[in-house]
């Protein structure tokens, strides 16, 4: 068997013409007995009673506003000099990348040039090389056409690429 619990909130007055007291009660019930667990009894304040407490309030909402104010004038001066702080950063930074890009584009530049200088010095070498090669290999086969070779031993010799 499941018990529910069900509160009721209770406000009873006296009389509705008597501006006397009230009294208001949250009341437990359930299937065996009605349990009052607070009961308060309410009485008419006195114009001075009532001012006294809306004075009251309206000090410590002041005092919380001063306090709120503070501490989000706190929190701006922390963000300001946060978002400071990250701009500086940020801009260094920049300027760090933009000299790392510059060297990186001078040292491209500079290797590009030179492999080409290179290139260019190992064409030349090669146009000198190959004629004279050429002429030898010309040369060689003149010669052993002019002197016909006598046994099947022989071969022609092999020549070396540079």
């Amino acid at each position: 068997m499941i018990f529910e619990r069900r509160f009721l909130l209770h406000l009873t007055w006296q009389s509705p013409t008597i501006e006397c007291c009230a009294t208001f009660s949250v009341v437990e019930t359930n299937a065996f007995k009605h349990l009052n667990h607070l009961s308060l009894r309410l009485v008419q304040g006195s114009d001075k009673d009532v001012k006294d407490y809306l004075a009251a309030c309206l000090a410590t909402l002041k005092t919380e506003k001063l306090a709120v104010d503070m501490k989000l004038k706190e929190t701006e001066d922390d963000l300001s000099r946060q978002l400071s702080y990250t701009q500086q950063t940020l801009s260094e930074k920049t300027k760090e990348l933009e000299k790392l890009r510059s060297e990186w584009t001078n040292q491209t530049s500079s290797l590009s040039s030179r492999h080409s200088e290179e290139l260019l010095l190992e064409r030349e070498k090669i146009l000198e090389v190959q004629p004279s090669r050429h002429k030898r290999t010309w040369q060689r086969i003149n010669v052993k056409s002019k002197n016909p070779v006598k046994s099947g031993s022989e071969s022609y010799p092999l020549h070396r690429v540079h």
